[in-house]
């Protein structure tokens, strides 16, 4: 992952490079991280966990309670990430930690989604503790993912090089989905026993 490698401050040459070749490898790197991020957002917000969580996870509650406790964890997260957030950009402003903020989150939120398989079935509470802290570290992620923009991209090609992430996001999220899809439809060809462990 090239972002960890950026400067937080460019020089006057880096800025002239930009502005001649807005795909240098800055840009890249800045731009392959929402390839990674949105595959989160794809396929474990929007498609896969609410449906998993209420077949696998929550198999013994009733789809009211089980709806009940879903939202009251995101409402939760939610709350505590809009608590947090002004003070984390302005931390990052202050000391200039964009980059350590975004490994740390991108840490935390990846261990959380490997942790998911070891869930066994039935244990709601545990799935529905790593979602909000893997929502939680996708959010605060993307907080000092989004300011680090200004480290590879001048005020004349910050909208083009943003569109550019925003594509690779699409398109990353896109591919993991078809990916994840087949993986659920055809366990086997991926050396997986069920349905259930291809989620």
């Amino acid at each position: 992952m090239h972002f960890f490698c950026f400067h937080d401050s460019l020089t006057k040459i880096d800025k002239m490079s930009i502005m001649k070749s807005p795909l240098n490898k800055p840009v890249w790197g800045w731009a392959i991280y929402d390839w990674a991020n949105s595959a989160y957002a794809t396929t474990v917000v929007a498609a896969f966990f609410p449906i998993f969580f209420k077949k696998y996870w929550a198999v013994n509650l009733s789809v009211q309670e089980s709806t009940f406790f879903l939202g009251t964890a995101m409402s939760i997260s939610a709350f505590l990430f809009a608590f947090s957030a002004p003070f984390l950009g302005s931390l990052s402003d202050i000391f200039g930690f964009s980059k350590k903020g975004l490994l740390f989150f991108s840490v935390i939120g990846s261990l959380g989604c490997a942790l998911f398989y070891f869930v066994p079935m039935d244990q709601w509470q545990a799935a529905l503790f790593l979602y909000a802290l893997t929502w939680v570290a996708f959010s605060g992620a993307n907080l000092f993912y989004d300011s680090l923009i200004m480290s590879v991209s001048d005020e004349k090609n910050m909208n083009w090089v943003s569109c550019f992430g925003y594509s690779l996001g699409y398109l990353g999220g896109g591919v993991l989905i078809i990916v994840n899809a087949y993986m659920v439809t055809y366990p086997f060809w991926f050396g997986l026993k069920d349905s259930s462990e291809g989620v």
